[in-house]
């Protein structure tokens, strides 16, 4: 099995090594620990619990070796965006995706929010402190 990428360049900036590349093509299975995958928009790949998301960020959840928790951040402010998908598509067996809602409310109730539906996902807007984070649709309540 041979995997060709053409990288088009390496930069490092900050500290953090960013590979710009054009026309990947795999075959077979491709294990990745932690990586963000540059698309339209940046996606970060998250294998642990407990993990407090950031804002302006998308998250592929990888529910492979469970169930996840993930917290919203502990203080926001109006117009915060976070998003995230349920990357292996297994959410709707035991592997759950719960976002925790780290004190704030979610749709305007204290609950969290949990993504149980394969290749489910959920935007979550800050709207204001007593709504909290708004959600594009309605989750199941914990």
């Amino acid at each position: 099995m041979t995997s060709t990428i053409k990288v088009q360049n390496i930069e490092t900036l900050n500290g953090q090594t960013t590979i710009n590349v054009a026309n990947v093509a795999f075959t077979g299975n491709v294990s990745l620990t932690s990586a963000t995958v540059a698309m339209k928009e940046n996606w970060n790949i998250v294998n642990s619990n407990n993990v407090t998301l950031a804002v302006g960020k998308n998250y592929a959840a990888n529910t492979r070796a469970g169930a996840l928790t993930l917290n919203l951040p502990a203080s926001a402010s109006i117009g915060d965006v976070i998003q995230v998908i349920d990357h292996h598509g297994l959410a709707s067996t035991a592997n759950n995706i719960t976002i925790a809602r780290n004190g704030n409310n979610i749709d305007g109730f204290g609950r969290n929010a949990i993504i149980n539906t394969d290749r489910g996902g959920i935007s979550l807007v800050y709207i204001s402190s007593d709504v909290g984070w708004m959600s594009d649709k309605r989750e199941q309540e914990t």
